[in-house]
Order: C-alpha cells, then sequence, then structure tokens
C-alpha cells in the first residue's frame, strides 16, 4: 500500500472505493437539493463538503451546470465555448447515485454520544 496524499487510502489494486461521511442533516439537505457534494480532488486539504447554491456559485463561474444530454452516469457537462466536456466540481444527490459504472452503498452510524453518521460511496472495479 501506497500513502500518496494525505489522509487518503490508495492501493496500487485496480478497483475503485469511496467513502463519504457526513451528518444527519446534511445528508438530508443534500438529498432535498439544498446543498451540494464538492468532489474536487485538488481542493485545499482533499476533504470533501458540502456547499451552498451560492457558494459552488462563488468556487466554479460555471455552476449550475447545464444538465448533460448523454444517458445515465456523466460527472461532465459539454460546454460549447471550450468546445469539451468539463468535470462538474459539485453533485447532487441524484447524479451521485445515478452512476451506473459502480456499486452505491448509504449506511447510517450512530455513535456513542447518539449522533447519526451518514456513510456512502461506490465501488468496483475499473478495468
Amino acid at each position: 500500500m501506497l500513502n500518496i496524499r494525505t489522509n487518503i487510502f490508495e492501493t496500487n489494486s485496480s478497483s475503485v472505493h469511496t467513502l463519504v461521511m457526513c451528518s444527519k442533516d446534511q445528508y438530508y439537505k443534500w438529498i432535498h437539493g439544498e446543498l451540494y457534494l464538492d468532489i474536487d480532488e485538488y481542493a485545499d486539504d482533499y476533504n470533501k463538503d458540502f456547499v451552498t447554491f451560492d457558494e459552488a456559485k462563488k468556487m466554479d463561474e460555471n455552476f449550475p451546470y447545464p444538465k448533460s444530454s448523454r444517458e445515465g452516469w456523466d460527472w461532465r457537462y459539454y460546454s460549447k465555448e471550450k468546445d469539451r466536456y468539463i468535470s462538474k466540481r459539485f453533485l447532487t444527490y441524484e447524479e451521485f447515485f445515478e452512476d451506473t459504472y459502480y456499486e452505491t452503498y448509504h449506511g447510517t452510524y450512530v455513535t456513542e454520544n447518539k449522533e447519526a453518521v451518514e456513510a456512502f460511496g461506490y465501488f468496483g472495479h475499473d478495468s
């Protein structure tokens, strides 16, 4: 196993795994379109975070993104100005879970202090 980036677990296998953890309140707001998941892997300290519409707009001039014309999973959109596909930085709940290439999961964990933590992500073989 290699540790290439701080707080990131990486292996040399060809499988794909992702884990996102958040509060029950954040997860509920994300489901209902009040928050967006920031998936920018180059953001400050590699922490994934939720942001409001206004925060996303300030961080990415292309937000909100146009609807994708493709069927199924696509975290990119086509920019007519740049004549190419561009990766989205902020995802809705639907965009995250509409991935048909990988398996997705979601679970709730309750801490000793009775705080609910939502855990979700995707996994699969990348080949």
